[in-house]
C-alpha cells in the first residue's frame, strides 16, 4: 500500500513539473490581441461626432488663412473634447435641426449646439455654438465665452463659407472669396460678462479706437 502511494506522488510530481515547463502563447497572445483591438476601436465621443452624425459628413472644412485659421483652432479646442454630458432636442428628415446642451472637461466648460440642415442648394448648413468656461470663487462663480457661427454647404463634408465668431474682447467675421479667406476683426475692451450681476458695458468710442490701431488680427487678408 505504502507502495502504491510512493508511486502515485512520483507521478504526481512528475506531472506537475511538466505542466509548469508547458508554453502557451497562444492564450496569452489572445488575450493582448484581443485587448489592443478593442481599445483602438473605441474612443470617447465629442462634439464634432454629433456634428458628424447630424449632418451626414465626414468633416468640417475651414477655410484657410486669417480668420479661417482661427475658427478652425477655436472648433478643434471644443469639438475635439471629451464629452462628459449631453441633452437636447432634435427633428429627422430632410429639412432638420437640433439643440443640444453639453458639458465638457468635468464641468468646467459647459455651452448649447444650435444645428439646422436644409434639403434646398446653396448654404444649406448652419452651426452656432455657444461655450463657457467657469471659475468657482467663494459665493460665486465667474465665466468666459466663446460664441461662433459657421454658415456653409454640405456634401461628403461640412464645408464652411462663411461665419463669425467672439470672445469678451474680440469680434470677428469672414467668407471666402476666390479660395481666400477675407476677415473683418474688431478689438474692444472686455463686454458681456456679469461681475456682482452686472453686465460689463459698452466701452467709449476713444477707448475702442485705441484698441482697434493695435490689433494686428484685424488685418484684412486679400
Amino acid at each position: 500500500m505504502k507502495h502504491q502511494l510512493l508511486v502515485f506522488a512520483s507521478v504526481g510530481i512528475i506531472v506537475f513539473f511538466a505542466l509548469l515547463n508547458i508554453d502557451i502563447p497562444s492564450l496569452q497572445g489572445h488575450g493582448l490581441t484581443g485587448q489592443a483591438v478593442e481599445e483602438a476601436e473605441s474612443y470617447p465621443v465629442m462634439l464634432n461626432d454629433v456634428v458628424r452624425d447630424f449632418f451626414a459628413v465626414g468633416y468640417v472644412d475651414f477655410p484657410s488663412g486669417g480668420c479661417g485659421d482661427v475658427a478652425a483652432s477655436l472648433y478643434d479646442n471644443i469639438f475635439l473634447t471629451p464629452l462628459d454630458a449631453t441633452t437636447g432636442f432634435a427633428t429627422v428628415g430632410v429639412d432638420r435641426l437640433a439643440t443640444v446642451n453639453f458639458v465638457i472637461d468635468r464641468t468646467e466648460r459647459l455651452g448649447t449646439l444650435d444645428m439646422m440642415s436644409r434639403s434646398d442648394g446653396g448654404e444649406n448648413a448652419v452651426l452656432n455654438v455657444n461655450a463657457e468656461a467657469v471659475v468657482n470663487i467663494p459665493k460665486q462663480s465667474r465665466s468666459t465665452f466663446v460664441v461662433m457661427d459657421l454658415y456653409g454647404t454640405t456634401t461628403d463634408k461640412f464645408y464652411v463659407t462663411k461665419g463669425r465668431f467672439s470672445t469678451p474682447s474680440l469680434d470677428c467675421t469672414f467668407v471666402t472669396r476666390n479660395d481666400q479667406t477675407v476677415c473683418d476683426c474688431k478689438v474692444h475692451s472686455i463686454t458681456g460678462i456679469a461681475v456682482a450681476g452686472i453686465t460689463s458695458p459698452t466701452p467709449p468710442p476713444e477707448i475702442y479706437e485705441f484698441l482697434q490701431k493695435r490689433a494686428e488680427i484685424g488685418t484684412t487678408v486679400k
